[in-house]
């Protein structure tokens, strides 16, 4: 997992091939309208989306096995919890569609890293790394925010 600024982006273009697309995307995402994007068909793809955040207790841990997450706030704030590898291999799986949408919902634990994320902050997730978004930036409270979520082909 990575979390860190926009403005840091550019360090990790390397580190996956579609890691500098995404980033290129996701510092203009301010003026793009929500909806869906292919931004390389087969490779990377970004869901821009607004809504309202909940309690933690209303939200769900959830891994994947095939794709990288970049979960990025563009305005508004959202407080995501991260699980490490290692952590997530002993959770227990509640509902597997690893195989049919690269989706596993996990029971839910005590985070490795909680952050809250503010316009800008990103987060990279990648496979088997376990983490519950969506959750309301004091825990409790929703407020609304905008997000892009970006899946990268693993």
């Amino acid at each position: 997992m990575i979390i860190d600024n926009l403005k840091n982006a550019d360090r990790y273009y390397s580190a996956h091939e579609g890691f500098k697309e995404a980033f290129e995307f996701l510092k203009n995402a301010k003026n793009v309208e929500d909806g869906n994007y292919e931004l390389v068909p087969g490779l990377v793809k970004v869901n821009i989306n607004t809504y309202t955040n909940k309690p933690a207790d209303e939200c769900k841990y959830e891994a994947h096995a095939k794709m990288i997450d970049i979960q990025c706030v563009i305005g508004g704030a959202e407080r995501i919890d991260l699980v490490n590898e290692n952590d997530t291999k002993k959770m227990e799986i509640i509902t597997d569609e690893y195989e049919q949408s690269d989706i596993a919902f996990l029971k839910n634990t005590d985070a490795d890293v909680s952050f809250v994320y503010k316009e800008g902050d990103f987060a990279v997730i990648y496979p088997y790394e376990a983490h519950q978004p969506c959750v309301a930036p004091d825990s409790k409270n929703g407020v609304k925010v905008r997000k892009a979520v970006v899946k990268i082909k693993y």
